[in-house]
């Protein structure tokens, strides 16, 4: 079995309907997802007030429909046990929030996930969904009472994953802690719409016809998510849908996603590695995708998460069914995808020449009325997005819409020219399957398997 990721919260709920929203969702991935804590927190929009009663009232929800859940999976957690991980932070804004007399029970039990020993080594992923001060206390109070190599030591576990920065201690943590795996949209004052996470839903702000549009529509949402004691819940979006939500889909075992990788992209994006050799910084990256509106090619960093739009949205509307009486467990099974006989979440990976044939064969794959997509992800391994000269060779798959695929390496590579910092070259290339159970009158559910050519020169 996979092992679980490992997440912690700080969310400025109460701000706008959007965090609510993901944390209904969130609370369906609980059985896939090690949820050690949620601090309800400030940010630049909420800045005086924490709402840790909301988060507890949604649970209400939960607690009404974790029997029926149970039927579905069993690893769903007692409602006791998660309303015990909400905690209030700090009710001031930013560094108003962090120094001697500061410690919050947030704080306090962000140190303590942190501390936790982990049999399997995981990072502790901290999603930001408001402002950072809170983990910047939490940093702060272990610099102040360990030695510098027990800080170092601390601030190493952890990664974050921030919806751009909601108040002015984020930055501070970058500069400060240059250790931690740090995942951004880098933007100027309130720019949101340029930021990576938009791609969730910001088109009902902007305007912009590029993503499916469907399922963030609010008929959609009341039809299929709004339906039961948690989905009732789930209030209706304001002015954009989940704006959180990327901060953990990322985090979702589907084959696809990477929690370590954010540079591989997923359901939460793609984000690369800035030009700085002190810093783990990762920053907005771009997609090439075309839209189905339009037809025409985006290349955007938004387009790193719509691309997979439909198939999360589905995949929350399938986990909302598990909330209702009556339901079917096998109906609302995803594929589990299986090639060349590994049915692992984990990259398969093959180290080629040039102009080489491999052979892949996922016809175990388990599940029925079955659809095939096979494709390269150009975008992990170009330079400049796919920009004109920059292009990687093309990977020829046949056929692409079936379980047995012949791939062919091109001839000739353009190998990626990487920072010094990260590697000397980068001869890695991704291929991506895409499964999906498409059976008429089912929910259509999608899984995948990442296949990683290494490409010698």
């Amino acid at each position: 079995m996979a092992v679980k990721p490992r997440l912690f919260v700080l969310t400025d709920i109460d701000n706008e309907p959007d965090d609510a929203e993901s944390f209904v969702r969130l609370l369906l991935y609980t059985n896939e997802i090690d949820l050690e804590g949620v601090v309800a927190v400030t940010s630049t929009w909420l800045r005086y007030e924490v709402h840790p009663e909301t988060l507890q009232n949604i649970l209400d929800g939960y607690e009404a429909v974790h029997a029926n859940l149970l039927r579905h999976d069993s690893a769903y957690p007692p409602v006791q046990s998660l309303r015990a991980l909400i905690k209030p932070g700090y009710p001031g804004y930013g560094t108003e929030g962090v120094g001697q007399g500061k410690d919050t029970e947030g704080s306090e039990a962000l140190i303590a996930a942190v501390d936790r020993e982990d049999e399997h080594g995981r990072p502790l992923h901290v999603a930001l969904w408001g402002g950072a001060n809170c983990l910047a206390q939490a940093l702060w109070k272990v610099e102040s009472t360990r030695t510098p190599e027990e800080t170092l030591r601390f601030a190493s576990k952890i990664f974050v994953y921030a919806i751009s920065d909601q108040d002015n201690t984020g930055p501070i943590i970058r500069r400060k802690y240059p250790c931690i795996p740090y995942v951004v949209s880098l933007h100027g004052n309130n720019s949101y719409s340029l930021a990576t996470w938009h791609g969730i839903s910001g088109e009902l702000i902007t305007g912009d016809k590029t993503g499916p549009p469907e399922t963030i529509q609010k008929d959609w949402l009341a039809k299929h998510i709004q339906i039961g004691p948690l989905g009732l819940k789930y209030p209706t979006w304001q002015f954009l849908m989940e704006g959180d939500t990327p901060s953990f889909l990322g985090l979702v075992p589907n084959g696809l996603n990477n929690a370590e990788r954010p540079d591989w992209g997923g359901w939460g994006g793609r984000y690369d590695l800035v030009n700085d050799p002190e810093a783990k910084l990762y920053a907005d990256s771009v997609d090439s995708v075309v839209s189905p509106l339009t037809g025409h090619v985006c290349v955007s960093p938004q387009a790193s998460i719509w691309r997979w739009r439909e198939h999360f949205q589905q995949d929350f509307r399938a986990r909302m069914q598990r909330t209702l009486n009556g339901t079917d467990p096998d109906t609302l099974r995803a594929p589990q995808v299986i090639v060349n006989g590994d049915s692992s979440l984990e990259p398969l990976r093959f180290t080629v020449q040039k102009g080489s044939t491999i052979e892949l064969d996922a016809s175990e794959t388990r599940g029925s009325h079955l659809t095939f997509k096979w494709y390269h992800y150009k975008e992990v391994s170009t330079d400049f997005g796919l920009a004109p000269g920059f292009l990687t060779g093309d990977f020829t798959i046949i056929p692409d819409d079936q379980a047995k695929v012949r791939i062919t390496v091109p001839s000739k590579v353009k190998l990626k020219a990487a920072s010094a910092f990260v590697f000397e070259k980068q001869r890695d290339f991704h291929v991506i399957l895409q499964v999906t159970k498409d059976k008429e009158g089912e929910i259509p559910l999608t899984r995948y398997r990442r296949v990683i050519f290494t490409v010698l020169e």
